[in-house]
């Protein structure tokens, strides 16, 4: 398609970053949500299993693009772009604190604030989900076995003893 062609679609550069964004952050949910939709398991493996999606999916997708540290840094410099981005957290924190709630309810994890524990599970593993942060990483065989002991330690804590 001709830059000419592709501005009838969108008014500038910064548009077009954003509808890339947006389609990456519904592609990424789709994923997740897969995690969640186990059939069997427990909170645990479902929560696990949703962030290492999450994480594997960008890891996958930076390099085949590399252009997505690029792209996360417009992100955070675009007023839209910001809302962008915390409407994709508040989509994962939501998913977390409603396999955190089961978990409490079932007696696996301790009594506490779901929201509140789920925001903590997100802050403990925030490095993995930032480009620049996973630049070093390059596969998901790398940066997969790290994240899983971080997932380890927090599961330790939210764990009843």
């Amino acid at each position: 398609m001709s830059p000419g062609n592709l501005y009838r679609y969108y008014r500038n550069k910064q548009a077009i970053g954003l509808a890339v964004v947006t389609k990456y952050f519904e592609m990424s949910e789709a994923a997740m949500e897969t995690g969640l939709m186990l059939p069997v398991g427990t909170p645990e493996s479902r929560i696990r299993a949703l962030i290492e999606t999450g994480v594997g999916h960008l890891v996958d997708k930076m390099r085949k693009s590399p252009k997505i540290v690029e792209l996360a840094d417009f992100l955070c410099t675009e007023e839209e772009g910001v809302a962008l981005l915390e409407r994709h957290i508040t989509w994962k924190r939501d998913r977390i604190a409603r396999e955190v709630a089961g978990g409490i309810e079932q007696g696996l994890f301790r009594e506490g604030d779901p929201r509140q524990m789920a925001v903590a599970v997100l802050t403990a593993t925030k490095v993995f989900w930032m480009p620049p942060a996973l630049a070093h990483w390059r596969d998901k065989e790398t940066v997969l076995p790290e994240l899983r002991q971080v997932l380890d330690l927090i599961f330790e804590g939210l764990r009843r003893r």
